[in-house]
């Protein structure tokens, strides 16, 4: 996925000069099988095919994992003959299955007359089906991170990492980027869009001055041209600064680093978390993105455009917008991650997990820590992970199950409440049999 290092000496094998740029010592395999590999291209392909294995052992292992944490959150979910999906204890996660109550697999093949025909059946696991078709497309993914569409300075995570990240419900995702829309007077001028994009970005203390020690003589040095930087340095230091040069005395060389990094710490201007800002032309208008976010604050920066302005940060919109936004957030981010990577998965699956996710009112992560460890049944939830702790707790409160879910009543060699094990009524065969007997004997007479 990327050229070979020059990590040797500035070369990538003993076998080449150094300082050679030419292709082959830079890893180009110009042979093809036919013809044989030379003993650099060899090695060259060698690397390439390692790293793809290495990759792939990876990958299996980390979908494996999410699968598995999907259909522990989900294996409860069916489909109620009043065509509401359900979960443990009868609670309603979708009042019709993926909003129209259609099967994804009958619709691909049904005509539009057929709707009665294409409609999902009562006691479908749906959750369980849901888990496996996000699941099985996992191990098919890259574990790479990709530069964002249009910007190239920006990096985003794609792929497996991403989808795990979404589904973990993270605070903190690991590449947060926004996309910021201006007002109507701003979108078209590009100076105006910097100008924004300039008050958006963090400027630190360590951006307009020079720090330096002096541990011979205990001392730090400062230098700075900016008029703000000078005054915020004479208020935390307490020194009045001539011409811009600050001279701090401490008794140790700890305080002197301590103070060092208080004053590098120090944010003059700009929004928390907006690292790097970039303006760019989208659609006709000068659109800004940024590496980090925080939603609050830029949206209430003048010339920003609330209604379109977005984060990837899944928790950030949940805290600014509620939790139905962060559940559109959540089908929205998970299909961007699929497409990418051009796999077909559909909606209704992404729907399923992000209403379960969101069904308490918050933003729960699927696992131990979220939907799995808030389980009403101690079988459940000790079946998953931390088995001990989950049943010593039970025995200490005196917990009941009532044995309401798929996983419990596995346990205990019951049929599973999905399916056929829904349907409580059954058929009388010593009954119908002696009215087929009545009716034969009247028929003869």
């Amino acid at each position: 996925g990327q050229r070979i290092k020059r990590g040797y000496h500035y070369r990538t094998l003993s076998h080449f000069k150094r300082g050679d740029v030419s292709a082959e010592a830079n890893g180009f395999v110009r042979s093809n099988f036919k013809q044989g590999l030379s003993p650099t291209e060899y090695f060259f392909h060698s690397m390439g095919g390692r790293e793809s294995l290495v990759d792939t052992a990876i990958r299996t292992g980390r979908s494996g994992y999410m699968q598995r944490r999907l259909i522990n959150a989900l294996q409860d979910l069916e489909v109620y003959p009043d065509g509401t999906v359900r979960g443990d204890g009868g609670v309603i996660v979708q009042f019709k299955y993926g909003e129209d109550g259609i099967d994804p697999m009958k619709k691909e093949y049904l005509n539009n007359g057929d709707y009665e025909k294409a409609r999902v059946v009562p006691g479908e696991a749906v959750g369980t089906v849901a888990a496996q078709s996000i699941g099985e497309p996992g191990t098919q993914m890259t574990l790479r991170t990709f530069h964002y569409a249009g910007v190239a300075e920006l990096s985003v995570p794609l792929g497996l990492p991403r989808l795990i990240e979404i589904i973990d419900a993270k605070r903190t995702p690991k590449n947060a980027i926004m996309t910021i829309f201006l007002e109507e007077k701003f979108r078209k001028d590009k100076k105006e869009a910097e100008k924004i994009a300039e008050r958006l970005q963090e400027k630190f203390l360590h951006d307009v001055c020079k720090i330096n020690i002096d541990v011979d003589k205990k001392e730090l040095r400062i230098k700075t041209k900016d008029k703000e930087a000078q005054d915020i340095l004479e208020e935390l230091t307490g020194e009045k600064g001539e011409r811009g040069n600050f001279i701090i005395t401490k008794e140790s060389l700890y305080d002197l680093k301590k103070l060092m990094n208080r004053l590098t710490k120090k944010r003059l201007s700009g929004v928390k978390g907006i690292r790097r800002t970039f303006v760019r032309e989208f659609n006709k208008e000068y659109v800004i993105y940024t590496e980090g976010s925080n939603l609050k604050p830029v949206l209430n920066t003048p010339g920003v455009d609330q209604s379109r302005t977005t984060t990837n940060d899944i928790y950030q919109i949940y805290e600014t917008r509620g939790i139905e936004a962060a559940r559109n957030a959540i089908v929205e981010e998970a299909m961007k991650v699929l497409k990418e990577q051009n796999l077909d998965v559909d909606i209704r699956h992404i729907m399923l997990v992000a209403d379960q996710m969101t069904i308490t009112g918050e933003l729960q992560a699927v696992g131990r820590t979220g939907i799995s460890g808030a389980k009403e049944s101690v079988l459940a939830r000790a079946a998953f992970e931390e088995t001990e702790k989950h049943i010593l707790n039970a025995a200490i409160y005196g917990e009941v199950d009532t044995l309401d879910g798929v996983a419990e009543n596995i346990i205990i060699g019951q049929s599973i409440p999905v399916g056929t094990g829904t349907v409580e009524l059954a058929v009388n065969l010593d009954a119908s049999k002696k009215r087929k007997k009545g009716s034969k004997s009247k028929k003869s007479k």
